[in-house]
């Protein structure tokens, strides 16, 4: 399950351009709203918005009271729950060495799989794709070579290579696929990219 949502609270009060509101309603579906920023009130308002569109899984975006600076919020969540298309079996699961890039080797629980993969051998890597349910969409996994890194990697991952390598690239193959068990999140700050497009 894939869910987006997009929010802009604006401060009562001041201007907001008709035209960007248009804009965010119709190709964003954005809630638009302008709130009393001064109230205790809308510092529940926002964080329901967060915890409903995220599933309960953020419950607080914003904590008060909010800066008289700040005239507009603007907030796009997205939801992702999904299944394997082929489960990793937890009978399947054992601890096995994980070697650290500047830390000693660990224990960790691996999810161990075997079967047919979809399967690239590039330049510096191996990558799998993991289907999950329906099959539109997958996870990537990079595994860079010995003389390699994940910077490398990410340094020519630009759109154009990226859709070079993972549209027509990938191949079924037999084999084994050991992952560790791992949870993941992902935070940005936008201040300097807002701060980019200007006015």
């Amino acid at each position: 399950m894939l869910n987006t949502a997009n929010a802009i609270w604006y401060r009562n009060g001041i201007s907001v351009k008709p035209e960007f509101i248009a804009c965010n309603k119709e190709f964003y579906q954005a809630t638009v709203a302008g709130l009393d920023f001064d109230s205790p009130a809308t510092i529940g308002i926002i964080n329901a918005w967060v915890k409903e569109k995220t599933g309960g899984k953020i419950t607080s975006m914003v904590d008060g009271p909010i800066e008289k600076a700040t005239q507009l919020y603007l907030a796009n969540a997205v939801y992702f729950k999904g299944q394997w298309e082929t489960p990793f079996q937890l009978s399947a699961t054992k601890d096995k060495e994980f070697h650290l890039r500047r830390a000693p080797v660990k224990k960790v629980p691996m999810m161990i799989q075997g079967g047919s993969f979809s399967y690239r051998r590039g330049t510096g890597y191996q990558a799998v794709r993991l289907p999950y349910e329906g099959r539109n969409l997958g996870m990537y996994i990079f595994l860079p070579d010995k003389d390699s890194s994940p910077e490398k990697l990410l340094a020519i991952m630009n759109g154009d290579n990226w859709r070079r390598i993972t549209v027509p690239g990938f191949k079924y193959l037999y084999g084994s696929l050991t992952l560790p068990r791992f949870k993941f999140e992902y935070g940005v700050d936008l201040v300097s990219p807002l701060k980019a497009m200007g006015d």
